[in-house]
């Protein structure tokens, strides 16, 4: 009898093992080759574009021979996380260099960062007067689009009068409040703050007790002055770039044996477990969050009015939250977070209310109707509700 029940184990131990490795191969060679072939022929009958295939890495190594200059995005959330007890915190990246961004569309995106490190003309900071000053996360800095395709363009060509993009990739609600307070000037019309349900209450987690960022709401006058001290900032960027290169440097060199520790982790199995408690147990549903969310608002409305600015709040709909309506995870957060502008008597758009109004298909927005940051037309159709909102007010 006891030796059945040993094989019984045995079997059900084999049979599961076998099912998760089975599972891994399946995310590992047919879901990730299928999207990307399925990409590269899309590419290829609507635009006679040849897919870059590259990695991110390769890519950098590739055009930094032509552009020796050439750095990529270096958010300010990795110095929250790894360096919280520098004396300075960057809120940008480098300046005036090319910046690598990233491939969602076919080809690597890019630009030519201003003064302080911000995707924008740099002539831009010498405007009179500012008629739009964006905040908020990578679908604010634009990513994965050139210019003129990215919001801050859109904007400008809208208005016809400057703009400035302060938005950043990982950028969550506290780092946002900090941009706001070191780089808003007296001249400028409309604050328009970018929220993205898919990761910003996660953002404002990961960055929660920051020493640093707190500072920004406890004491109404804290300010690093940041706009003087851009070489410093540039400094701690070149670091965070250096040991980026570094790192994939040797990720390279090791390439096979990553390529193998990855499937036997199975780590793509693992994410899918996670994504699936996470949404079922989602982050933001502590309160303790929505109760700091309420915080930030309050102070960055306060803020961009004392300021002589009109504040706007814009949710920005993720493809999961499309392709999920029933998911508890977006519908909390939804409700909660509508309660709270309504309570602070914060202007919004509801992005995904207006394009449901308009019937546009969701997957036209985002890359090869697949989950990302928005494409050509998802930015330029956003724009346009927004800039038709407040525009002309």
């Amino acid at each position: 009898m006891f030796k059945k029940i040993k094989i019984y184990i045995l079997l059900i131990l084999f049979s599961s093992f076998f099912s998760l490795y089975m599972f891994e191969a399946f995310q590992t060679f047919y879901i990730g080759e299928n999207h990307l072939k399925k990409k590269i022929k899309i590419l290829k009958k609507n635009e006679d574009i040849d897919y870059d295939i590259r990695t991110k890495f390769e890519a950098f190594k590739d055009i930094r021979k032509k552009i020796p200059n050439l750095v990529t995005l270096t958010v300010p959330k990795t110095h929250v996380l790894l360096n919280p007890n520098n004396n300075l915190l960057p809120l940008s990246g480098i300046s005036k260099r090319t910046t690598l961004v990233c491939n969602e569309n076919g080809y690597y995106s890019k630009f030519e960062s201003d003064r302080f490190g911000f995707n924008n003309p740099d002539f831009e900071w010498d405007a009179e007067k500012i008629d739009f000053f964006l905040l908020g996360d990578s679908f604010t800095i634009g990513e994965c689009v050139d210019r003129p395709y990215d919001f801050g363009s859109l904007f400008r060509n809208l208005s016809k009068n400057s703009v400035l993009n302060l938005g950043y990739s990982s950028n969550g609600p506290l780092i946002e409040l900090a941009v706001l307070k070191e780089y808003l000037g007296k001249n400028t019309k409309n604050v328009v703050w970018f929220f993205y349900e898919g990761n910003d209450l996660q953002d404002l987690s990961d960055t929660f007790d920051s020493k640093h960022l707190n500072k920004y709401i406890n004491q109404r006058n804290y300010k690093q002055s940041l706009k003087k001290k851009q070489k410093q900032i540039d400094q701690q960027n070149i670091k965070v770039l250096e040991e980026f290169i570094s790192y994939f440097e040797d990720r390279q060199n090791k390439s096979k044996k990553y390529k193998y520790l990855r499937f036997l982790r199975l780590d793509k199995t693992k994410n899918v477990i996670k994504s699936i408690f996470s949404e079922e147990h989602p982050l933001s549903i502590q309160e303790k969050v929505y109760k700091k969310f309420q915080q930030i608002i309050s102070e960055a409305k306060v803020f961009s009015e004392e300021n002589g600015s009109s504040f706007y709040f814009i949710y920005l709909p993720s493809f999961e939250g499309y392709q999920n309506e029933s998911n508890n995870f977006h519908k909390t957060q939804k409700i909660k977070i509508m309660s709270i502008l309504k309570k602070l008597n914060v202007d919004f758009i509801d992005i995904k209310k207006e394009l449901n109004e308009k019937n546009v298909n969701f997957k036209t927005i985002f890359p090869f109707g697949l989950s990302g940051h928005y494409n050509k037309t998802g930015y330029d159709i956003i724009s346009k509700i927004i800039f038709k909102k407040i525009g002309q007010n």
